[in-house]
C-alpha cells in the first residue's frame, strides 16, 4: 500500500473538519456556508468574516488571548509558520535538537512550526539561510511563494508577458505569483492590474488566501478520471469514528495514494473528524461512484493499490 508522501499530499491534508466532510457526497472540498463570526473585531459585516471563520472553525487560529482576531494586524512569519503547519494538518513532527537558524531558540514558540517548514522545503530563511527573521513582517511576494511549494511547487508555465504590472518576468518570485493568480487565488490588487508583491500581508488578507488556497486550488492535475463505479465498506475502523471517508489518487490506471480520514457524526451533524492512519483499516468491499473531477476520488474507505479497481 502506498501512502502519500508530505510533499504531494500537503494541500489535501488540510485541516479534516466540516470543510473536509463535505466532501463525503462529492469530489474536493466544498466551501461551507458562511458562519456567524467567532471574534468581536470581526463583525458579520467584515468583508474577510467568512474567511476568518472558517480559519477558526477548522482550529488554524484563535485569536489573541483578549479574543480578538486583529485582521488589520500585520503577519509575521513566525506566526505563518504556525498558520501553514496547521493547514497542512499539523503533521507529526519532532523538531531538531539544535536550530538550523541562529534566530530561532529551541524555545522560540514557534521552533516547531519554523523547523517543519525548513523541512519540508517551503522556506530557506533569509539572507544567506542562516536566519529566518520570525519576527519579520511577510510580504504578498513571500505569502506567493509559501502557497507555492505548500503546494509542492507544481509545474507550471508562466507566460511571456506578464499580468501584474509590478511583477515583471524578470521577478524571482514571478512564476510563483503567477501560480497564484492562475490558481484563483489572487486577482492582484485595485483594478487588478498590480500584485503589490512588497506590501505586508495582513492578517484578514492571510485568511482569505489560505481560504481560497484550501477550496480553490485543485493541485492533483496529474490524476485521471477512474472509469468505474465501486463502493468500498470499512472495516476495522477507529472505534470513535461512526463512518469514514478518503481520498483516493489514481494515477496512470491504477490507485496510487490514499489518505483515509475518520468523521464523527450525531445524527446528519459532523462533530469530529481527523486523517487516519493507513493502518486504522483492514479490508475492503467494493461499489463506488464515478468523481466528477480528475484530481481527487472520495470514497467510503480505502482501497488497495495493487489492482486497477476499473479492470474486468
Amino acid at each position: 500500500m502506498s501512502v502519500p508522501s508530505t510533499q504531494r499530499r500537503r494541500s489535501l491534508r488540510l485541516i479534516a473538519t466540516a470543510a473536509l466532510a463535505a466532501v463525503v457526497a462529492a469530489v474536493g472540498a466544498t466551501a461551507p456556508a458562511a458562519a456567524a463570526s467567532t471574534f468581536p473585531d470581526v463583525p458579520d459585516s467584515h468583508p474577510f468574516q467568512e474567511h476568518i471563520s472558517w480559519l477558526a472553525d477548522t482550529g488554524v487560529t484563535y485569536g489573541y488571548s483578549n479574543g480578538d482576531f486583529g485582521p488589520a494586524d500585520t503577519v509575521r512569519r513566525g506566526q505563518m509558520a504556525a498558520f501553514l503547519y496547521k493547514v497542512a494538518g499539523s503533521p507529526e513532527w519532532t523538531p531538531p535538537a539544535s536550530s538550523p537558524f541562529s534566530d530561532v531558540s529551541t524555545t522560540n514558540v514557534f521552533y516547531k512550526h519554523i523547523t517543519w517548514l525548513a523541512a519540508e522545503g517551503i522556506t530557506s530563511g533569509v539572507g544567506d539561510g542562516s536566519r529566518f527573521a520570525p519576527n519579520g513582517t511577510v510580504t504578498r511576494g513571500q505569502m506567493a511563494v509559501f502557497l507555492y511549494k505548500m503546494a509542492g511547487s507544481p509545474a507550471h508555465s508562466a507566460p511571456s508577458t506578464a499580468r501584474f504590472s509590478d511583477v515583471p518576468t524578470s521577478a524571482t518570485i514571478y512564476p510563483h505569483v503567477d501560480w497564484l493568480a492562475d490558481t484563483g487565488i489572487t486577482s492582484g490588487v485595485g483594478d487588478g492590474s498590480r500584485f503589490a508583491p512588497g506590501s505586508p500581508v495582513k492578517r484578514g488578507q492571510m485568511a482569505v488566501f489560505l481560504y481560497k488556497y484550501y477550496f480553490g486550488f485543485e493541485p492533483w492535475g496529474e490524476a485521471t478520471y477512474l472509469s468505474c463505479e465501486y463502493e468500498v465498506v470499512l472495516y476495522n475502523a477507529p472505534p470513535e469514528a461512526t463512518s469514514a471517508i478518503a481520498y483516493v489518487y489514481y494515477t496512470n490506471g491504477s490507485v496510487s495514494d490514499i489518505q483515509p480520514l475518520w468523521l464523527e457524526r450525531d445524527g446528519d451533524v459532523l462533530v469530529n473528524s481527523g486523517f487516519a492512519g493507513v493502518d486504522a483499516f483492514t479490508g475492503v468491499e467494493f461499489t463506488y461512484s464515478t468523481p466528477t473531477a480528475p484530481e481527487v476520488a472520495v470514497l467510503y474507505g480505502h482501497v488497495e493499490t495493487s489492482a486497477n479497481p476499473c479492470a474486468g
